[in-house]
This record gives C-alpha cells, sequence and structure tokens, in this order.
C-alpha cells in the first residue's frame, strides 16, 4: 500500500504533467471579499464553496476557495466509525461558521441561515440533505460581497483558512491602514 507522502507525490506530479498548478493560496492574512460563487456546491452532497479574493496587498486580485462539506463523505477514511466521521464534518463546519461570524461581525442573515442547517447531518436522508443543501446556499447569499480577514497556511492537504476575528490587531491591512490614516488626517480618528 502507498503511503500518504508516495501518494501526495504521485498527484504532485500528474498536476504537473496536466500543466495544473497546486491547490497552494498564498500564505499570511489577507483582507477578502466573498465572491459571487459563494454557495453550494452541486453533487452527491451538497458542499458550502467559500470564494474569497483578495482586495488589496500584492496578491491583490487573487482568487481563493474553502469548501466545507456537513456530512460523512462516501470516500472517507473507512477506519473511522461512519458516525465519527459524521461527528467531523458537522463539527469542523460549526466551527468554520463560528470563526466567519466573528470575523465579519454583525450579519444577521449569515445567523438565521447557519440556525436553519439541521442537527443531524445523517446523509442517507434525503429531506436532512435537502435542508442543508438550502442553509448552505442560504449562507453563501449571506456571505456574498461581504469582507473579512482570513489567515492561510497551506498543508500537505491543501489550504486551511482561519477567519480572523473582528477588530484583532491581525485584521489590518493596506486599505484599512490607508482608510484610518485619512479619517486622522481628517479629525475623525
Amino acid at each position: 500500500m502507498a503511503t500518504t507522502k508516495d501518494v501526495m507525490e504521485t498527484i504532485a506530479a500528474l498536476e504537473q504533467e496536466f500543466g495544473v498548478s497546486s491547490y497552494e493560496a498564498p500564505e499570511g492574512t489577507h483582507h477578502i471579499r466573498f465572491g459571487d460563487n459563494t454557495g453550494v456546491t452541486d453533487g452527491e452532497m451538497p458542499r458550502l464553496r467559500m470564494e474569497m479574493e483578495i482586495i488589496c496587498g500584492p496578491h491583490k486580485g487573487q482568487r481563493m476557495n474553502n469548501f466545507q462539506g456537513y456530512f460523512a463523505s462516501a470516500g472517507g477514511n473507512r477506519a473511522k466509525p461512519l458516525e465519527e466521521r459524521r461527528t467531523g464534518a458537522r463539527s469542523y463546519l460549526i466551527r468554520t461558521l463560528g470563526s466567519l461570524a466573528r470575523s465579519i461581525g454583525s450579519n444577521q442573515d449569515l445567523l438565521e441561515a447557519w440556525r436553519k442547517l439541521p442537527q443531524e447531518n445523517i446523509e442517507s436522508d434525503a429531506n436532512i440533505v435537502r435542508q442543508a443543501d438550502t442553509a448552505m446556499a442560504e449562507i453563501g447569499d449571506a456571505l456574498q460581497d461581504v469582507d473579512a480577514y482570513v489567515t492561510v497556511k497551506n498543508t500537505e492537504n491543501g489550504p486551511n483558512f482561519k477567519y480572523v476575528k473582528q477588530g484583532d490587531k491581525q485584521a489590518t491591512c493596506e486599505c484599512t491602514l490607508q482608510s484610518h490614516n485619512l479619517d486622522f488626517l481628517n479629525g475623525k480618528g
């Protein structure tokens, strides 16, 4: 059986052979705006896609995507029991939504859409899948054109996104510093 490292090296070689760049995103903290492709993805199980465009700094204009599932993956780690995979998927999405809500401040639409997620995430229940699909679509709608700060760290499994809490000292960039300096010069700061 191939090791994870062997598999990752094979994937990297195939991507290079086909001219596809890696899944890496620019590391560091970025001021981003959620794009109009933010929403639920179609497929076997719905996933929340958060498309982000970096809006200032040296990576201005670059887009990144963060995909979050809510259900146990059909091709997931079979060594873990199904219920443990369900709990992990649900917990990861909920922690991401909490981080996002803290990052963007008062966004009632996001909180209302979040409340519509079903408590259970049983992928074999069509009604639960439909409810999750609707909730994720509304979460995506609530995030479109919203600014936030995100810290990106690349791992062997792709980029890891952590949204920065509003008011945190990391939540600064060229445009917010310029705005603050203009406010100060105009007697507002």
